[in-house]
């Protein structure tokens, strides 16, 4: 991972964080990016590494973007399903390592995906 901006540590009362600005691998990581944690327990992001493959990875089938979710409503989404806390930069960190293809949300530091409907119709 190639980290283009030195970033400041804080605690957010949820575990360490990296703010405020940076890129990681050209991914912008913005102040509202606060949440992405240094403390991440590795066997979590395995958690939440295999739930991506294996619940959102096989619906991105669409051959155009869907504006309708974010990085960020997949981040809660994650969340519910696995029953802990998820932060976007966790998913946006899946996004470049699984080279899956996105697309930055205008005016956001959210990112989009050819996410089909099929996605919410699922059964976990």
């Amino acid at each position: 991972m190639v980290i283009t901006k030195e970033f400041e540590l804080y605690d957010t009362g949820k575990g360490y964080c990296l703010s405020p600005i940076g890129y990681i691998e050209g991914m912008p990581f913005s102040v509202n990016d606060y949440e992405f944690l240094l403390e991440r327990k590795q066997e979590d992001y395995d958690k939440i590494e295999d739930w991506f493959k294996a619940q959102f990875v096989p619906y991105l089938t669409r051959k155009s973007f869907n504006e309708y979710i974010t990085s960020y409503g997949i981040k809660h989404i994650a969340e519910r399903e696995l029953g802990f806390y998820v932060c976007n930069a966790d998913i946006k960190l899946l996004t470049l390592e699984n080279g899956v293809e996105y697309k930055k949300y205008p005016h956001s530091p959210n990112i989009t995906y050819k996410l089909s409907k099929d996605f919410y119709k699922r059964q976990v």
